[in-house]
């Protein structure tokens, strides 16, 4: 009975990725798209002030915003229930209210230590701040969109955001000449557009009017979210913080070289990851509380993860120079230090999801808090030691290691009934399904150095799959027999 619940559950999952994957596909298409854009038209530099400043705004959204979004979308649904959403959205706004108070008194008083240290100009904090506002309202209102179920509008919205962003900014970099600060501007101007448009689809001030706001639901809000916040600050610490760091050591231009990478890694391989996840993550928790074990499928789900992105990861490392080469403008070369190491840290990244998911079903997330606290602070650390002798290839090792580092906490710290069960038949038939892959790759370099070596990428991934399949289709030929 498990066996078939859990097959049913995987055929659910897979139809639900099919929904999510146009979306993502699309994001993955955009977040492509910029790193050529934004290096033909900004220097290493300019691209270095713009990287810092995105890291700058997720820190703050992380401490002051994102995760009232989050509890917006946890209580919706109850409150709409009781007939209490006037309450609600009061409170939700009350408490978005006070951590703007907070957000722009703290940065007004530390402005001079904030850009002393990190070597950014004074107006560049002004405008984050400013930035901010529509920032978090967004985050509120896809948080609120989701609770209404209304999942065409948010991948919607989302697609426009993007590429709304995109054209604003190489718009306002070629005729008004602001530098990073274009893309600021151009964020600023289609995120504005954005909420105004969701703040009527989600009727957020409909019947609206100013009441108390409620101390007892503001509580709600702050003991479900600020855990989350801690999670987030976590995450935040172990793969943005370096950017803070190698700005004080090393300033804008490598910077921009960090910023590149890791658009070139994280930003689109992550968002083509999370397509398993973002489907199975409901699916799972439905499991568990009908008192079925989700072990095996997450297994099975973190071994297709595995199948999936290992030729990304492997292959892609072997083409470096090439894959920058036709990604970035030849001003960012050095970023040919830094994909490797992110590419295999994105890997560890993804995996991670699958492994602390038992934390999630046993609500015992504050142990993933500490989990990624542990090696965040130890990349802090190993950051301020070795990346004023080793620059760049400090960043990508303290990268790679702390990612490393908290998937196999993950692994070591578990519950007795949910630890991730490794899926070694998967393992062992990507790490096969590699070698006809590599050889190809061995033989093209060799005697066919003209061939296009993105070309040479693309059919080596192929390769790796074609090998897959036949190397499952033959084990299930043998059972057969």
């Amino acid at each position: 009975m498990a066996k078939q619940a859990n097959l049913v559950t995987l055929g659910n999952i897979f139809g639900d990725m099919l929904k999510y994957m146009p979306s993502k596909l699309i994001g993955v298409l955009g977040n492509i798209l910029i790193v050529p854009i934004y290096t033909n038209l900004l220097t290493p530099e300019q691209y270095g002030l713009y990287s810092i400043s995105i890291a700058t705004l997720s820190f703050l959204c992380i401490i002051f915003f994102d995760w009232i979004g989050t509890s917006g979308l946890r209580f919706f649904n109850i409150n709409n229930i009781k007939g209490d959403i006037t309450k609600y959205f009061s409170s939700l706004l009350g408490l978005l209210g006070i951590n703007f108070f907070l957000m722009f008194a703290l940065s007004f008083i530390f402005k001079s230590q904030i850009t002393g240290f990190f070597k950014i100009p004074v107006h560049y904090l002004y405008f984050i701040t400013l930035l901010i506002i529509p920032v978090a309202f967004r985050s509120l209102l896809f948080q609120i969109v989701r609770a209404q179920i209304k999942p065409g509008i948010y991948t919607t919205y989302t697609i426009v955001n993007q590429f709304l962003t995109i054209l604003a900014a190489i718009c306002i970099i070629k005729y008004l000449h602001l530098g990073a600060l274009s893309i600021l501007v151009a964020m600023g101007l289609s995120i504005v557009v954005i909420d105004i448009v969701l703040i009527c689809i989600v009727k957020l001030f409909s019947g609206f009017h100013i009441q108390k706001v409620q101390f007892g639901m503001l509580m709600k809000f702050c003991y479900y979210g600020l855990p989350l916040m801690l999670a987030s600050l976590s995450n935040w610490i172990m793969n943005q913080s370096n950017k803070f760091i190698i700005q004080h050591y090393k300033h804008s231009f490598y910077n921009g070289i960090v910023g590149v990478s890791y658009n070139m890694t994280y930003s689109i391989f992550l968002t083509m990851y999370s397509i398993i996840m973002i489907a199975a993550l409901p699916r799972i928790f439905m499991m568990y509380e009908n008192n079925i074990n989700p072990q095996n499928t997450i297994s099975k789900l973190s071994g297709y993860f595995i199948v999936l992105t290992i030729p990304f990861t492997v292959l892609i490392s072997i083409y470096t120079p090439e894959y920058v080469h036709f990604m970035a403008n030849p001003k960012f070369a050095q970023a040919v230090i830094l994909v490797p190491f992110l590419l295999f840290g994105a890997f560890f990244t993804g995996l991670t999801d699958y492994t602390t998911i038992q934390y999630h079903l046993t609500q015992k997330t504050y142990i993933n808090t500490i989990i990624r606290f542990i090696p965040g602070l130890i990349g802090i650390f190993l950051n301020i030691k070795f990346i004023p002798q080793y620059g760049l290839w400090a960043v990508g090792a303290t990268t790679l290691f702390t990612n490393i580092l908290y998937f196999a906490l993950s692994v070591i710290v578990t519950d007795k009934n949910l630890y991730w069960k490794i899926p070694f038949a998967e393992i062992r038939d990507s790490i096969i399904s590699l070698i006809p892959a590599i050889g190809f790759i061995y033989i093209v370099k060799n005697y066919y150095p003209n061939f296009p070596p993105i070309t040479q990428m693309l059919l080596s991934i192929l390769l790796y799959f074609i090998s897959f399949i036949i190397i499952r289709f033959d084990y299930k030929s043998l059972r057969g027999n």
